[in-house]
């Protein structure tokens, strides 16, 4: 199951999809995961159709936003990638998952992949929210190469 949602940045709104484990109980608590798209990405591809589904499967709450100034959030100017609100993202994003009743506020953890991965590594140093930072990068490889 899946849910479009939009939670505050400074002075815009950040888009995000929130995912469901199967069987999911509202009156439930779960971990909950955020897991951020690559640089030049978006919410519909890696992070939240592959990597976000596959972690709601095995029973986490994931929260898969759009980075500020991209795909449907908010900002401007448009399609801009700046390390510092990257960064300050992930700490709307836990602004937002503590207000919901089903996230256990103690078990949020990170997934950056690619690009998002650094940002992760660099909103968990200072973020005490966060249990637990991820870094995927993926490498594709060519027979040409």
């Amino acid at each position: 199951m899946k849910k479009s949602v939009k939670f505050k940045a400074l002075y815009w709104d950040i888009a995000a999809d929130l995912l469901f484990p199967p069987d999911f109980d509202e009156n439930k608590k779960y971990p909950a995961i955020i897991s951020s798209h690559p640089i030049g990405s978006c919410k519909e591809q890696t992070s939240g159709n592959v990597y976000g589904q596959a972690l709601a499967d095995a029973g986490f709450v994931v929260l898969v936003p759009d980075a500020s100034f991209q795909g449907e959030s908010g900002g401007e100017p448009r399609f801009i990638e700046d390390p510092s609100f990257r960064v300050e993202d992930y700490r709307y994003a836990c602004d937002y998952l503590v207000t919901l009743p089903f996230v256990d506020e103690n078990r949020i953890g990170v997934l950056g992949i690619c690009g998002g991965g650094g940002y992760s590594i660099s909103a968990a140093k200072s973020e005490r929210r966060k249990s637990s930072s991820k870094y995927y990068r993926s490498e594709l490889w060519s027979p040409l190469s």
